[in-house]
């Protein structure tokens, strides 16, 4: 029932394990990590206390226990509960990939980067291309050789965030292909001269090394302090952006949004959030809403409150095997855009536009702990859940954000 997502059945069948046999450390400790992805972190910890005084020889135990101590924010307890692990079982995959994000989320990116290479074994993530051999680490010579940047291991959004390293790469290498998901492609193209970039589904053999792109913040020795934050880094192109601007008209302030995360990459679905939070950002006077919601999450069109308007962009937005091409293009005729963590606030980022972004109690670890910045695109603003699964506060803040922004009085 985990392997399928079906978290509160799961949780039922391991009550049912328990009430059998009380004993029972694994069940308990399955217990905690269904409990996690119902946001239910407090009595997930609960459960793993309970594994834990039955079987605290186990790894998992102690990793599961880190895993609901991080989603409570109380990260150098999560660090120390994975060293446990990782002390009994040194090879453990899950205790060293799960430290990683909280040494991430606290901002040691060195250590942090380094034990992020252990997503290359919790995802099986094999070199794509076999036929070269030659791993980049970044302590060898680039000088006149070819860099294979290889990104399809994770989401969009990963590599919108990271591409910005083939541009660094180049300055070191005389050639730089740069292999993307293929809906990327076309996107990318505007990163920049002399970087080509082609789909990961093509054959690339000509190249003297090769690198996972979440690998280049390791090999270029990525801190907080030499982020590579300038932008924009990715442009849209002219002519859409001109169509758009017809389109679109001059009227108001004009706030893209969109409300939704991908599931198909996505397990973590308590990103998103409700379509209806946006109602008392619509009822700021002069603003619009324009959607930039793609497939899942449409239906919340349907179904919104009398007063509140959504306009939505028919006719061919973003059509075709091409991803985000209109969605740049709307972007920079934007005032605003409004978002979860999803490819849409990363491209918004990168495009240097205006970015507010609505994210979990929890975040994920590129957002760091408590901040209202992100050190990655320096024209973001982040709203942060004060309580897990309340985005009340959320929406309260970004209205008033955007009332002083237009000279307006604060709201209800």
């Amino acid at each position: 029932l985990q392997d399928l997502k079906r978290w509160d059945e799961a949780v039922h069948s391991y009550d049912r394990a328990v009430a059998i046999r009380a004993d029972f450390a694994e069940a308990w400790s399955n217990r905690s990590n269904a409990l996690r992805n119902l946001g239910r972190a407090g009595e997930a910890l609960e459960s793993s206390k309970r594994a834990m005084a039955l079987r605290s020889d186990l790894a998992n135990v102690h990793t599961t226990r880190g895993n609901a101590l991080k989603d409570l924010k109380r990260i150098p307890e999560a660090i120390e509960s994975y060293d446990r692990a990782i002390k009994i079982d040194p090879e453990s995959v899950d205790a060293h990939w799960n430290k990683s994000l909280s040494v991430l989320l606290s901002g040691d990116l060195a250590e942090g980067w380094r034990l992020y290479e252990w997503r290359k074994r919790a995802f099986d993530a094999a070199n794509i291309h076999p036929g070269i051999q030659c791993v980049w680490s970044g302590r060898e010579s680039l000088d006149k050789r070819t860099l294979l940047i290889w990104a399809d291991e994770q989401g969009l959004g990963d590599t919108i965030q990271f591409c910005r390293y083939a541009a660094l790469a180049r300055q070191r290498c005389e050639r730089v292909i740069l292999a993307v998901q293929d809906r990327l492609v076309a996107l990318l193209c505007s990163i920049g001269e002399n970087i080509e970039v082609v789909k990961i589904s093509s054959a690339v053999r000509d190249a003297d090394f090769q690198i996972a792109l979440l690998s280049m913040p390791l090999a270029f020795q990525t801190t907080l302090h030499n982020i590579p934050a300038r932008v924009p880094y990715l442009a849209a192109e002219g002519a859409r952006v001109a169509l758009w601007r017809a389109r679109l008209g001059d009227d108001g302030f004009k706030v893209g949004i969109c409300w939704r995360a991908s599931p198909a990459r996505n397990a973590d679905t308590d990103k998103s959030l409700p379509l209806r939070s946006f109602a008392r950002i619509a009822a700021v006077p002069g603003v619009r809403l324009i959607s930039l919601q793609k497939h899942d999450g449409l239906a919340e069109l349907q179904n919104l409150p009398a007063d509140m308007r959504v306009e939505t962009l028919e006719d061919g937005f973003d059509d075709g095997d091409d991803a985000f091409l209109d969605t740049a293009a709307v972007m920079e005729n934007l005032d605003l855009v409004i978002a979860p963590d999803t490819a849409v606030a990363h491209l918004a980022g990168a495009l240097a536009r205006p970015t507010w972004v609505a994210l979990k109690f929890m975040a994920d670890w590129r957002w760091f702990l408590d901040r209202s910045d992100s050190p990655w695109y320096p024209t973001m603003k982040l709203f942060r859940q004060e309580r897990p699964g309340d985005w009340s506060e959320v929406f309260a803040a970004i209205e008033s954000g955007l009332r002083a922004r237009l000279g307006l009085p604060s709201g209800r």
